[in-house]
């Protein structure tokens, strides 16, 4: 089977929509992938092509805003609004959308937001993606390093807290007079 058979058999099971609300409902979302199976099915929905009779039983209906041209497969149907709103997904976008931001600052978390409501496509959107991208991974890395040398300020200041401790009980044997140091000139080899 096809994409197109894939297409057709999951709209007729879906029932009456537009052909936007199929496409959204079967999860076209990638601007490309979209206009693809767009082309596809409307070849296949024109008058004498293989799925004209969805058509014509009304399973996929011409949108009321669609620019039908004559002799194009919306010709003598009726439309009808779509139900579903388009809401196209960029796959160029992916690894943004992939990525963990629960730990960024706020601002960022904002602007990386406003980036992907533009949704960009082609080749601006996979290098808008791929320097969102890096300057995430960047950024954790530092957070990382951050946190690392965070680790090893609060160890040593354990390591320090533990010296003084020790440092001040032998100085207190020393004075109490229980212990006494032996330069190490007078000790006997």
């Amino acid at each position: 089977m096809s994409a197109l058979d894939d297409f057709m058999l999951e709209a007729k099971a879906y029932g009456k929509a537009t052909l936007d609300d199929h496409l959204t409902q079967q999860g076209y979302l990638d601007p490309a992938k979209r206009k693809s199976m767009r082309a596809q099915a409307t070849r296949a929905l024109k008058k004498g092509g293989t799925y004209r009779a969805l058509a014509e039983q009304g399973v996929i209906v011409p949108a009321t805003n669609s620019r039908g041209r004559k002799g194009g497969w919306e010709e003598g149907l009726k439309a009808q609004d779509s139900k579903l709103p388009t809401v196209l997904a960029s796959e160029a976008f992916r690894p943004i959308r992939d990525l963990d931001l629960e730990r960024t600052p706020i601002a960022m978390r904002q602007q990386v937001g406003a980036l992907m409501e533009m949704n960009l496509t082609g080749r601006v959107g996979a290098q808008v993606a791929q320097t969102v991208t890096t300057l995430a991974y960047e950024y954790q890395m530092e957070r990382d390093s951050h946190e690392h040398a965070q680790q090893l300020y609060e160890m040593e200041q354990k390591h320090h807290t533990e010296t003084k401790q020790t440092l001040d009980r032998i100085l207190a044997l020393l004075e109490g007079g229980e212990a006494r140091l032996v330069p190490t000139s007078e000790r006997k080899g």
